[in-house]
């Protein structure tokens, strides 16, 4: 498993991201694409820090596995492969499922990066989402 360097944070988070580090067998299929995105090292960088963005925002809900917790499974979820949608569904939240919207929390990194994460972990490999992604996105959202 990969650890990257990370700001500390409370306790409980690290636990929760320790468990999912090692819970989460992660599907790299989409390493193809990071060198087509920017260079080697972007899809780990993403990724890494993605899973902390997890471990703080979204894990009470989801669960460390990408289960099914409070809220609907992410891992081998047939809309992981929508980049789109996911980068929406983080910005937007979804109020029927009773998801918050992050747009006002999260910057367009933290967004990228946990799509890239929740994209490529458990049985998920649908490769990375780029900051610039993110941003387009998020300006469409606005616009809406």
């Amino acid at each position: 498993m990969r650890m990257g360097t990370r700001r500390l944070a409370p306790v409980w988070v690290g636990v929760a991201i320790g468990i999912l580090m090692v819970a989460a067998p992660i599907a790299r299929a989409g390493d193809r694409q990071d060198d087509a995105a920017g260079g080697a090292g972007v899809m780990d960088e993403l990724f890494d820090e993605g899973s902390v963005v997890f471990g703080t925002h979204c894990v009470a809900c989801h669960d460390s596995a990408g289960g099914d917790g409070q809220a609907p499974a992410l891992s081998g979820h047939p809309s992981m492969g929508a980049k789109d949608h996911i980068v929406r569904q983080v910005l937007r939240g979804n109020l029927e499922k009773g998801m918050p919207a992050f747009a006002s929390q999260l910057s367009d990194r933290q967004v990228a990066a946990v799509a890239t994460y929740i994209r490529n972990a458990w049985e998920n490999g649908y490769g990375v989402v780029l900051e610039a992604d993110a941003k387009r996105i998020r300006a469409e959202v606005k616009a809406e």
